[in-house]
Parts: C-alpha cells; sequence; structure tokens
C-alpha cells in the first residue's frame, strides 16, 4: 500500500466516525437521506451524520472523498445539499470552502451553495474566484444572488462558456431573471462588436427565462429601429425579439412599423413577428407553403397554436400532399391552430385505412378540435378499429369531447406543442409485439433475406456498384507523380443487398443502412443495374398481385416505416406509397394464408393482406 492510499483510507475511517479496529464503511453503506422518508412530511429524515453545521461539513469532506471525474451528484450528495440549505451559518462555510485545496471538496461545496435560495452579494468576489477556479456547479450560485453585478457576472460568463447553450451558465441567467434582460440588452447593442455567437447564445436564455423577458421588448426594438444600428446588429436585435415568445407579443406594431421603414429587414421582422406568436404569423407562414414543403414548415405553423388559424386554407391542402408524412404533418397542425373549418375532412381522413398513422394523427386532431360533429365516426374507430393505439386514441378523443376547453400551455408550451406534433413516430407504443406468432410461415421461391448460408452465397452473387450519397473529395496528389504518369484506378466498392425478389429478368434488390440510407435496385440478368430508389428496404415479397416493399428507419427519435408498392411498365419504374406502417419494419415474411408477417419497431406485430387490410398478428402464449 503506497502512502497516498493510506493517507486516504485514513481520512476515510476519521471521517467516517470509525476506528483503527472498525472496518472502514462502503460506498454502499453511507446512509442516503433520501432512504428514510417521514411518512408526516413525506420529507428525507435528516442522516445522523450532519445534525449541525460542524457535522455537515464534515460529512461533506467525507462524501467528497468518494467523487467522480465529473463530480456527479449521488443520493447522498443531494441529501446533504438538502440538509446544509436549511442550517444556520452554512451559506458563509460553504463559501469558505470554494477555496480548499482538495478541489473535490470545493466541488460539492459549490453544488451545496447554488442551492441555497437566496446568497447574499457580499459574497461575490468569492463566488467569481471559485467560477475562475473552474468549479462546475457554482455559476447558479451567480443567480442566486439579488445583486446586478451578479446578473452582469451571469451573462458575460455565458457567451464565453465552452459548453453553451445548454449549461450551468445559462441556468444562472435564467434564475437572475430581470436583473439579467439590461446586460443581454447591453451585449446585443455590440458595442464595441459581438462575439460570433453571442446573439444566437442570447436568444437560447431568453427562450429559457419566465415571462418577465417581455420587459427586453422596448430596449431591443429601440435598438432595431435605431438609424445608427448596422443591418447586422438590428438583425441580432429582432432575433432576440423572436425568442421572446408571446411574452414580446407587445411588440407587434412597432414590428409591423420598421419592415415599413427598413425593408431590408422585412425577414428577420417576418421570423420575429412568427416568434412572438403574432397572428399575422399564419399568414407569412402559408405563403411559402406547398406539396413540396418539409413537414419542419408545418411544425412551425403548429407551436403557434391559435395565433397560425390563418395559415388554416392552406394546411388543409396539405391534407393529400403527395408526402405522406407531409400528410401526417398537416392533420396534427390543423389540431395544434385549432382550425375548426377542416373537421370535416379530419373526419373523412380518420376514416382512411391506408395509413394508419394519419388515422391515429387525425383522430388526435378531433380531440383537440372538440369535434362534436365528428362523434359517430370517433365512436366507430373507438370499437371497431383494428389497431389498438388509435382505439386508444378515439377513446381519449371522445372523453375530450365531455370535458370543457383545456387552459392553453402556460409554461415550455412550444416544447409541448413540438412534442405532440412528433408524438406520431412513437404511436404503437402500446401495441403489442409477438416473441413468437401462431400463424405459419411460407418460404417462397424467389424471395431471398439471407436466413440461410446458401442465401447468403446468392445475394453476394448479386453485389452491385455502391452508390455514391455524397460527393467524394478530390483526391489529394500523389507526391512525385510526374505528369506523363497515370494514378491507379479506384477499386470499385461493392454493396452486397440484404433482400431480394427474382423477377422474370432479373432480380429486385434491397439494403438497408439505417441512418445512412439504402438502395432500391433492380440487377438485371447480365448484371445490367438500376437505381429504382434512396430507401431503406427490409423486406421484397410478392402479395398477391403486388410486390410490396418494406421501408422505413428507426434512429434515436425518428421512427417511421411504409409499405410501398412497386409499379412497372417497360423500362419506368415508379415507387409508390401503399400502406402506412405505425413503426419501421424489421423482420418480415410470407405466410401460408398469404399474409405478409411484419415485426416493427415498437409498433407491435402486423399481418397485411393481398387487398391491404391490417391486422394485429396474433401471438402464442
Amino acid at each position: 500500500m503506497t502512502a497516498a492510499h493510506s493517507l486516504r483510507l485514513s481520512m476515510l475511517l476519521v471521517l467516517g466516525g470509525c476506528t483503527a479496529a472498525t472496518p472502514a464503511p462502503v460506498a454502499t453503506e453511507i446512509p442516503p437521506a433520501t432512504a428514510v422518508v417521514s411518512p408526516a412530511t413525506k420529507t428525507p429524515a435528516v442522516p445522523e451524520t450532519c445534525v449541525d453545521l460542524d457535522a455537515c461539513v464534515k460529512r461533506l469532506r467525507f462524501l467528497a472523498l468518494r467523487a467522480d471525474e465529473y463530480n456527479s451528484l449521488d443520493a447522498s450528495d443531494q441529501a446533504l445539499i438538502e440538509r446544509m440549505s436549511t442550517v444556520k451559518g452554512a451559506t458563509a462555510r460553504l463559501v469558505s470552502l470554494l477555496a480548499d485545496p482538495d478541489k473535490d471538496v470545493a466541488e460539492l461545496a459549490a453544488a451545496a451553495l447554488s442551492n441555497t435560495p437566496n446568497i447574499d452579494p457580499v459574497y461575490l468576489p468569492q463566488v467569481k474566484a471559485g467560477l475562475d477556479r473552474k468549479l462546475g456547479w457554482l455559476p447558479r450560485a451567480l443567480g442566486r444572488m439579488d445583486s446586478d453585478e451578479a446578473a452582469r457576472e451571469a451573462v458575460a460568463r455565458f457567451l464565453v462558456s465552452e459548453d453553451a447553450p445548454a449549461n450551468q451558465e445559462n441556468f444562472a441567467v435564467k434564475l437572475s431573471g430581470r436583473r439579467a434582460l439590461p446586460w443581454i440588452v447591453k451585449h446585443a447593442r455590440c458595442k464595441p462588436a459581438c462575439g460570433e455567437n453571442d446573439i444566437y447564445l442570447l436568444a437560447a436564455a431568453l427562450k429559457e427565462m419566465g415571462n418577465e423577458r417581455g420587459e427586453a421588448a422596448p430596449a431591443l426594438m429601440d435598438i432595431a429601429e435605431s438609424p445608427s444600428s448596422s443591418t447586422t446588429v438590428a438583425q441580432g436585435a429582432l432575433q432576440l425579439v423572436a425568442a421572446l415568445e408571446k411574452d414580446g407579443l407587445a411588440a407587434e406594431a412597432r414590428l409591423v412599423a420598421l419592415s415599413r421603414t427598413r425593408p431590408e429587414l422585412k425577414h428577420s421582422v417576418d421570423l420575429a413577428l412568427i416568434g412572438t406568436h403574432s397572428e399575422l404569423a399564419g399568414d407569412i407562414l402559408a405563403s411559402s407553403l406547398g406539396p413540396e414543403s418539409d413537414p419542419v414548415a408545418l411544425r412551425d405553423v403548429a407551436v403557434l397554436g391559435r395565433a397560425g388559424r390563418s395559415a388554416g386554407p392552406k394546411v388543409v391542402e396539405l391534407l393529400h400532399a403527395p408526402d405522406w408524412e407531409l400528410r401526417i404533418a398537416a392533420a396534427t397542425a390543423l389540431g395544434e391552430i385549432g382550425y375548426e373549418p377542416a373537421i370535416p375532412l379530419l373526419a373523412k381522413v380518420a376514416q382512411d385505412p391506408t395509413d394508419v398513422r394519419l388515422q391515429w394523427v387525425a383522430v388526435r386532431a378531433l380531440g383537440r378540435l372538440r369535434a362534436i360533429d365528428a362523434r359517430p365516426e370517433l365512436a366507430r374507430l373507438a370499437r371497431d378499429h383494428w389497431y389498438p393505439p388509435v382505439r386508444e386514441a378515439a377513446v381519449a378523443a371522445l372523453e375530450e369531447l365531455a370535458l370543457p376547453p383545456a387552459a392553453p400551455d402556460a409554461d415550455n408550451a412550444e416544447r409541448r406543442a413540438i412534442d405532440r406534433f412528433w408524438s406520431w413516430s412513437h404511436m404503437g407504443s402500446t401495441a403489442a409485439e409477438c416473441e413468437r406468432v401462431t400463424v405459419e410461415s411460407r418460404e417462397m421461391p424467389g424471395t431471398l433475406d439471407g436466413s440461410t448460408d446458401s442465401e447468403r452465397i446468392q445475394l453476394m452473387s448479386l453485389a452491385y456498384p455502391k452508390l455514391a450519397r455524397y460527393a467524394p473529395p478530390p483526391p489529394p496528389p500523389e507526391p512525385g507523380l510526374r505528369p506523363t504518369e497515370r494514378a491507379k484506378a479506384p477499386t470499385t466498392e461493392m454493396t452486397v443487398p440484404d433482400v431480394a425478389l427474382r423477377l422474370d429478368d432479373g432480380w429486385l434488390v434491397g439494403t438497408s443502412e439505417g441512418e445512412w440510407g439504402g438502395d432500391l435496385v433492380f440487377v438485371q440478368d447480365g448484371n445490367r443495374t438500376k437505381v429504382i430508389a434512396t430507401h431503406n428496404v427490409t423486406g421484397i415479397h410478392r402479395l398477391g398481385s403486388r410486390v410490396v416493399v418494406l421501408s422505413g428507419l428507426a434512429h434515436l427519435t425518428a421512427n417511421r416505416g411504409a409499405a410501398f408498392e412497386l409499379v412497372r411498365k417497360d423500362k419506368d419504374w415508379r415507387l409508390q406509397p401503399w400502406r402506412g406502417l405505425p413503426a419501421a419494419p424489421l423482420g418480415n415474411s410470407m405466410t401460408a394464408s398469404g399474409e405478409l408477417l411484419v415485426q416493427t419497431a415498437g409498433g407491435g406485430t402486423l399481418l397485411i393482406a393481398p387487398n391491404g387490410t391490417m391486422r394485429m398478428a396474433p401471438c402464442s402464449r
């Protein structure tokens, strides 16, 4: 045992209250305060090792000995922090510990100090010294001080912090509240200059603050309107107005006037009107909507809530867009903006069996719209729909019709709206997934999925040149190469397909590489290839008279899937959506009944009949 290890063990023995003859406590034996709860008060019982300030400091030193490299806080640390916030005189002791030679002690003291509700600004010099020491938990302490100077320090340190905006410095600005606003405005003036990311970071901080942030709107508009403000500075001020969200709505008239007096700022003004949820925002966003729009454009409409109702007519048109995911986004947005004229069409869409995802979002939109006239359709879906999550959504929508209108979201309204907007990608979380099914599978001649050695060999024989998804960078010049010398031709990289289906004159092959994409390629007899689509392909089957291609992606927050029908006319190939799937398809095979069995990534196990009828697969017990 080294001298250092011997010293550390001795400290553990002393601080843990052990004698030399008593075994040192291990981490699991340290009594966390959260483990004992008083039934009467529902608050953690005070640990016996922290009965007064001296005992708390002693325990803090003991717990600091167990700190990991990230100074993360476990239940014992949290209990001590909660306890010290109630002990008289703890603030001064914690401030003194910020300078402790043992940085782990200083870090835990910083975490405890940052949890103190009100810190006397007299301690600002010591806190600044601790911040210069890079104590990770300490920035929040700046927000606990009723001090303009502490707020100035919080904003300044946030702008130069390495991991902004999602860090403790941002939380310090949030805690500072209206005390931070003058300093945010000061930085927005960019005098003498703005840092490259200052406006972006200040906007992120404003988005985290409470309603008091609206008090910054007049001063920010003064900057945008000032003839002495450059276009760049004015644009930055307007970006901060947009970050005020609904709390900046009082600036609407000034924004409209500014768009007339400084036409070069019109785009920034429009973004500010959208950000503040002006009633003009719906028309602004609607002007750019069309069949080729990205679903994200409809997300921006959805987060406006009722302020986006003027976009309703344009959004309704997209319920029939060629892009099926754009249809889903449109139905969701109509519910979020409260566009009641869409109720009849949404009720019709909810009955369309081609896309279960669209049915699910349409049902939820009808609930949000309190569509009393759609009650019969909702009742029928709640009773008869084949997919359990759609039935559940219809039941919830019917219950919503009987309730008084819900109050608008007060906190995190934009975040909640965004979560609702994308919730369809996880709509099937309650659907049953079978480990085994009771239906009998059937091997189909001419279908390959690599499940046997012989099939894998066949798939290797169908390899085709790898498609270039991104333009490769030019090769660096070879040193010493004379102009007359030729570089060696690059070796062609080949792609071995994952699945294949034999057609009359060749093989239809598919690959899936997850987030990197995939291919659907026709390898004609004689090895001539034709790229049909760049989709992830997990299955290719003959289903009745159709050739059905299963495609999708389950990655991080994305989970989407569809069954496409391949239509061929001479040399013209077309892959068109046929059935929407509740989640990305994984394993798939044909059954003896002639149905297609599809195991999805979190959406249940499904059966698809040749006519497109879908049902849940029966699971064996």
